[in-house]
């Protein structure tokens, strides 16, 4: 910030004495350039002024919003990968189909650890349970597993 508002000061001081009349006074626009906001009160009138602004904005995208793309990416990842091991949890809980006070407490416990809310732990564990019905329900005439309506059936 300091760099910018020097550098600015440089270019912008006899142009704009009101604006960048001293180093200080262009720490405004160095922070709105930099942080990407870019507000657009105090902007550079001079060509040198403007390609250094533009040098500076360019910087600040690469301090700045680059770095929030990537921790955003790693926070969906982590997110992602927390779902599935509830996922996890909750096939193995509803392979026998009976959920036991001892399987409620430890899917209790890892919802919370896991930072899951009840809503998404309850459409989980829906999915589950369809998809696990979906697997082994059979027809109760001809003992044959029972399919899903796009699915295709090929008898013998």
């Amino acid at each position: 910030m300091i760099l910018a508002s020097s550098g600015i000061y440089l270019f912008e001081n006899q142009a704009q004495p009101e604006a960048f009349g001293n180093i200080p006074k262009s720490i405004w626009w160095s922070v709105a350039t930099l942080t990407t906001v870019g507000y657009g009160d105090v902007t550079p009138v001079t060509y040198g002024g403007k390609v250094f602004g533009g040098v500076v904005m360019i910087i600040g995208i690469g301090m700045v919003a680059l770095p929030a793309g990537i921790l955003a990416s790693a926070f969906t990842e982590q997110m992602r990968l927390r779902r599935m091991k509830f996922e996890e949890l909750a096939e193995s809980v509803l392979q026998d189909g009976h959920v036991t006070a001892e399987e409620q407490e430890a899917i209790a416990i890892a919802r919370t650890r896991l930072g899951i809310s009840k809503e998404d732990a309850e459409q989980i564990f829906e999915y589950m349970a369809r998809e696990d019905l979906r697997l082994t329900a059979t027809c109760p005439h001809c003992k044959m597993p029972l399919h899903t309506p796009g699915e295709t059936q090929q008898r013998n």
